[in-house]
């Protein structure tokens, strides 16, 4: 519930440091104090967890049953006002930064991402979509670790490079490969399922090979600032 709230005020608070931010954060205290209230007096109706066990949210009442009483409402305002600040500080970010500080931009750009799919694994939870929501959130933490460790790279690490140009026939053969896959697993859903529900080796290597790259290139920036401190000294 209150994951997206304190990255998206942290944020707002990275970019405003004035009075009236700590206000607000006074506030959403209180609010966070009257949610835990509200999620430890609610009913929960154990006929509808799933097997196995996964936090779906329905053992809960619905809105239309108990109205602001129920955990399910407060969870969209919080959602609400965290993605707002955090996507909205991260974008703002970008852009004052692209010019100057490739990496940080790219990183609060994936921080951006981050946001949206952690605050959309979970609003989509609310419609009755909630076999994304495992997937959805180590993905979403994923993404925010990565950014991070870009925002924590030199203005200078990563190249200028150039997009080439992509041919026309090359595009249209890889948009045919892509409508076949998507025919195949319209046709098979089960291999869209096991690519949904077993996706851990793919994801893992992405992130190893990130991971692997940036402290590289970390280790890299270290090597030149000691080459270039020895060289200095008389």
């Amino acid at each position: 519930m209150h994951g997206v709230t304190l990255l998206g005020h942290g944020t707002l608070m990275l970019l405003n440091r004035q009075a009236w931010t700590q206000r607000l954060l006074e506030v959403v205290v209180v609010l966070m104090l009257v949610s835990l209230v509200i999620v430890l007096n609610a009913p929960i109706d154990f006929t509808k967890l799933g097997q196995p066990f996964e936090p779906k949210g329905t053992a809960f009442p619905s809105i239309e049953q108990m109205g602001f009483a129920t955990p399910r409402f407060w969870t969209i305002p919080f959602n609400l006002y965290g993605t707002l600040w955090l996507v909205g500080g991260a974008l703002y970010s970008s852009l004052s930064l692209w010019r100057s500080h490739r990496p940080r931009a790219i990183g609060t750009l994936l921080i951006a991402l981050a946001g949206l799919m952690l605050a959309g694994v979970s609003s989509l939870n609310r419609f009755g979509i909630d076999y994304l929501e495992a997937i959805g959130r180590m993905v979403g933490v994923a993404v925010l670790f990565v950014g991070f460790l870009f925002t924590t790279l030199e203005a200078d690490a990563l190249p200028k490079v150039n997009l080439p140009k992509i041919p026309p026939l090359v595009l249209a053969a890889v948009s045919g490969w892509g409508l076949a896959l998507a025919a195949f697993f319209q046709l098979e859903p089960a291999a869209w399922k096991a690519l949904v529900e077993y996706p851990g080796l793919f994801l893992i290597a992405a992130i190893l090979v990130g991971m692997f790259w940036l402290v590289l290139q970390k280790a890299r920036q270290r090597a030149k600032q000691f080459t270039d401190s020895s060289q200095n000294q008389p």
